[in-house]
């Protein structure tokens, strides 16, 4: 099959988890045998490291000029899939086949549409207006489109909830290379351990909406043998180092090995997100290290960990205390651990490559 993949931006090696999934997703397809291009609204700085041609066609105007130059994309090329990679040119896909076109249209949907109002503060007039075009003009536009892909049930069901209900939507798990994790050799602890603590680890944004102060706070509650580890950078990350102690330790961004190391010895990683995570590739990675997982119910997060997690409500400090507390003990942590490998396994990205690769060969108008 010819397949163009349509994205703003690539950015696979200095951008955030999305893009780590759209350069799997694009190997898969390459390596599937197909020929593949991805073509971008803006330049891409990794550009060179694409298993694939990456054509760049700039757009100077604002939302409606991309969706009509994206659909216009579609209508030239002679693809026999064209795969929109994301939220926010998922309505092209509509107009191209509104329009006429034999191509299949296909989206996937790993984050969350500005109308819904979950993602950070934006205007109130901005949300209101892209809310009130998206569940009218919106959603029957993508109605015509011939699949809908989420990255998890949570995904789905935020949107179904939202009027974008599609009849042959279908859930493909973000890609993430568990398998790789997995096989790291063992690096030494970034941490000191001794018997009696208990090493809760987060990895991600430091901000509100990924819960760095509801940890900040728990931590400040809990015995002293409970240690915080917290990497990454953000808006809280002063806030972080402020509150930096014997039982909170902040270390910025790591990445490689030195992540690695950080999954490899965790008692629990923790992932206390207020909002409605879509997915939580962090939390994939820490599970194919072993990691047993504390996470935030009814998000993505939850998802992820499976039968290798333990949830907390959402928000609820109180309930966070009591379930590190409870994680405290060895043996709970065991019995979560021991679940991690099979969970990681099925998250493991070439099971997603399959069901995308199925999926699209069903699709192509040449089957």
């Amino acid at each position: 099959m010819h397949i163009d993949l349509y994205s703003l931006r690539y950015n696979p090696l200095s951008g955030g988890g999305s893009h780590q999934t759209l350069a799997l997703m694009l190997a898969s397809l390459v390596e599937a045998g197909h020929t593949v291009r991805l073509i971008t609204l803006e330049a891409s700085i990794d550009a060179a490291v694409a298993p694939c041609p990456v054509l760049v066609r700039p757009c100077s105007g604002g939302f409606f000029a991309q969706q009509r130059q994206v659909a216009a994309l579609m209508r030239e090329s002679q693809a026999d899939v064209h795969l929109l990679y994301g939220h926010a040119l998922l309505w092209a896909g509509g107009l191209y086949k509104r329009g006429g076109g034999t191509g299949a249209a296909v989206a996937y949907l790993n984050n969350y549409l500005p109308g819904m109002g979950l993602h950070r503060p934006r205007a109130l007039l901005f949300v209101l207006r892209r809310r009130l075009w998206e569940k009218t003009f919106g959603a029957a536009l993508m109605r015509h489109l011939d699949r809908l892909y989420f990255d998890s049930p949570v995904t789905q069901a935020v949107y179904e909830s939202y009027g974008y209900h599609h009849a042959r939507a279908l859930m493909i798990p973000e890609f993430v290379d568990t398998k790789a994790f997995a096989a790291l050799s063992r690096q030494p602890a970034p941490f000191i351990k001794h018997p009696d603590e208990t090493h809760f680890v987060y990895a991600g944004r430091l901000s509100t909406d990924k819960g760095t102060d509801l940890l900040l706070q728990a931590a400040s509650l809990l015995p002293r043998q409970v240690k915080v580890h917290i990497v990454g950078t953000g808006p809280m990350e002063s806030a972080a180092r402020a509150a930096a102690n014997e039982q909170v330790h902040c270390y910025g961004w790591q990445s490689g090995d030195a992540l690695a190391a950080f999954y490899q010895h965790a008692d629990v990683f923790i992932h206390p997100c207020r909002w409605v995570e879509p997915f939580g590739r962090t939390i994939a990675e820490a599970l194919a290290c072993g990691a047993p997982v504390l996470a935030t119910e009814g998000t993505g997060a939850a998802f992820v960990a499976g039968s290798a997690g333990m949830t907390f409500k959402n928000g609820d400090g109180a309930d966070l205390i009591k379930k590190m507390q409870t994680l405290t003990d060895p043996a709970t942590r065991a019995a979560l651990a021991a679940h991690a490998p099979v969970r990681a396994h099925e998250l493991e990205y070439r099971n997603s490559a399959r069901l995308l690769l199925d999926d699209l060969a069903a699709l192509s108008p040449k089957k």
